[in-house]
């Protein structure tokens, strides 16, 4: 169990992913890297094996280092779109998770270094207040607004093909 859902070919790139909702007080935790524009949800890929739940708490404690529990399914979404440098086909199922954590302490910025699959990968988090979460550089762009007008909402399906 510790091979990525993650296939490439010359045509495209699909992954299979799971996202972290990390809610307190009205303030939302996002995570940016170095090698990408705007703000991600907290996760990653689920592996060969293993149960979109057990793929989010893994990836919360790799990514955050906070031991959590799953509130609720939130939604899955399946994102198409075509990368304007390469024009490979990029499909994506994610996941999206509520979760809770008795750990959160304080609302302060913070930074974690990881090493996935041998690439060592510097995250910077930062906690948003969820009513500006539509004013925030946020991909996918649609969770954003989706957010905005369901927050109490489950079990949702989000279609969104960009290729064209």
């Amino acid at each position: 169990m510790n091979e990525d859902i993650d296939i490439k070919n010359d045509k495209g790139h699909f992954k299979f992913r799971v996202s972290a909702i990390i809610i307190k007080n009205n303030m939302i935790l996002l995570t940016k890297s170095i090698n990408n524009e705007g703000y991600r949800f907290p996760g990653g890929h689920v592996k060969i094996g293993e149960s979109t739940e057990e793929a989010i708490v893994r990836e919360v404690k790799e990514e955050v280092g906070l031991s959590v529990e799953v509130k609720n399914l939130y939604s899955v979404l399946e994102l198409i779109y075509k990368d304007k440098k390469s024009s490979k086909i990029y499909q994506e199922i994610n996941y999206y998770y509520v979760i809770e954590s008795s750990e959160f302490k304080n609302f302060d910025d913070f930074e974690i270094n990881e090493v996935d699959n041998g690439e060592e990968k510097c995250h910077k988090y930062k906690w948003f207040n969820l009513c500006e979460i539509d004013k925030i550089n946020l991909k996918p762009e649609k969770m954003a607004e989706y957010l905005k007008n369901n927050i109490n909402s489950k079990n949702n399906i989000i279609y969104y093909n960009d290729k064209l």
